[in-house]
Order: structure tokens, then C-alpha cells, then sequence
């Protein structure tokens, strides 16, 4: 009985190893592989970028319409389809990326964890020269390491697995 299952799984292994090799050799599928780990990382970097600094512009910076702007930001939805065909970047790189760099729910994520810091440590580094990319860089990120963490856990899968979008 033993002899037998062996030599069932076995045959078992040696049909999968087979259909995987069938697999990368009808289709271009170690290409396809490729293109979505590019579109992944390019994706998830650029919209972190963009997510964080548009987050601590909401959450930080005074400015006049902040409000007014962040409410709009919040209800723009564009067609994602109608830009890229518009700005012809169908079956681009760029046309992939660029429609999944503005993330409204990351951006609220990361403004809410921003906001929630003391002014008073926003403070005490503009008394000590800071500038504001430095404190973003230095205090904010570190403190909100976890919530960045989770925002590029959450993207990643997200990009991973937008089979209809490409």
C-alpha cells in the first residue's frame, strides 16, 4: 500500500511539473510574471510617494482652501479608462501606472495617522529649523511606520491581483 502511494504521488508531482512547464511555454507567462512585478513595485512606490506627501500637506500644512480641497479631493473620481484612452497610453507602462498613483483612500489614511500627532512635536522642530520634508522624513514616517507598512501591504496586493485593469 505504501509502494503504491508513493507511486501515486509521484505521478502526481511529475503531471504538475508538467502542466507548469506547459503553462510557461504556451503562453509568454514568465513575461507576464515580469510585467506584473514592474507594474507592482512602480506602482506601489510612486503612490506612496505621491500618498504620503499629499497627506502631510492635508494634515500639516496651512494654506487657504485647505478644506475646500481636500473635500474635492475626496469626491473626484475620474475615469480611468477615458484618461489613458484621451492621453493615448493605452497598452503603456505609464498608462497602467499612472491611473493607480492617486489612492483618495490611502491619502485619508495617512492624513488621519499625520493629524493625530501632537502639534506641539510639529512645533518644537520648526523651533529647532526643521523644515517640513525634514519632519516628514525624520519624525512623521517614523512614528507611522506601521500605517505605511499596511498602506504598502494593501497596495501591493491590490496591483497584484488587478487582473481586468492591465
Amino acid at each position: 500500500v505504501a509502494e503504491e502511494l508513493w507511486r501515486v504521488q509521484f505521478r502526481i508531482r511529475a503531471e504538475v511539473l508538467h502542466a507548469v512547464a506547459d503553462a510557461f511555454t504556451a503562453v509568454p507567462l514568465g513575461r507576464y510574471l515580469l510585467n506584473t512585478l514592474i507594474y507592482t513595485v512602480l506602482t506601489t512606490a510612486v503612490m506612496l510617494i505621491v500618498a504620503t506627501l499629499a497627506a502631510f500637506a492635508f494634515a500639516r500644512l496651512s494654506f487657504r482652501g485647505k478644506d475646500l480641497a481636500f473635500t474635492l479631493f475626496l469626491a473626484l473620481i475620474i475615469t480611468n479608462f477615458v484618461t489613458v484612452t484621451n492621453l493615448n497610453l493605452r497598452n503603456t507602462f505609464p498608462g497602467l501606472i499612472l491611473p493607480s498613483v492617486m489612492s483618495v483612500f490611502y491619502i485619508y489614511l495617512l492624513k488621519e495617522n499625520f493629524a493625530q500627532m501632537p502639534d506641539s512635536l510639529y512645533f518644537a522642530a520648526k523651533v529647532d529649523g526643521t523644515s517640513d520634508l525634514k519632519y516628514l522624513c525624520r519624525v512623521l514616517i517614523p512614528i507611522c511606520r506601521p500605517t505605511i507598512v499596511t498602506v504598502v501591504i494593501l497596495k501591493v496586493i491590490e496591483c497584484w491581483n488587478a487582473y481586468v485593469w492591465p
